[in-house]
């Protein structure tokens, strides 16, 4: 599995790595093509594999992000038990700061056969 991203050799210049590697690392896809052309053909290919070379550094550039993602997760995971299987939450990103409500509906957002999946 990869995959495949393709710039124009003026924008492959400024392909910011810090921005794809997260979504590589939580799909899990082990390889990347940059593939780079002028004028809509393809003149280069540059192939690189997670944990191999300069994606090494960006990982760890990444990794106090993604412990804090962690951390977050769990705190909303551990809101989400504590609500039992009645309890409702909204998750809502405002101007870039992320909040927790607590509803006092009830009712499921989420289509019953989705809710399901949880029970």
């Amino acid at each position: 599995m990869l995959e495949l991203t393709t710039r124009s050799e003026i924008s492959a210049a400024n392909f910011d790595w810090n921005d794809a590697y997260p979504q590589l690392y939580f799909s899990q896809t082990p390889h990347h093509y940059l593939a780079v052309h002028r004028s809509g053909t393809f003149f280069s290919i540059a192939k690189r594999r997670i944990g191999e070379n300069d994606l090494v550094a960006i990982e760890s550039r990444a990794q106090p992000g993604f412990k804090k993602l962690r951390k977050v997760l769990g705190e909303i995971q551990t809101m989400v038990k504590k609500g039992g299987a009645s309890g409702r939450i909204s998750l809502v990103c405002k101007d870039g700061v992320l909040k927790v409500h607590k509803r006092s509906s009830e009712e499921s957002c989420l289509p019953e056969g989705s809710l399901a999946l949880f029970k």
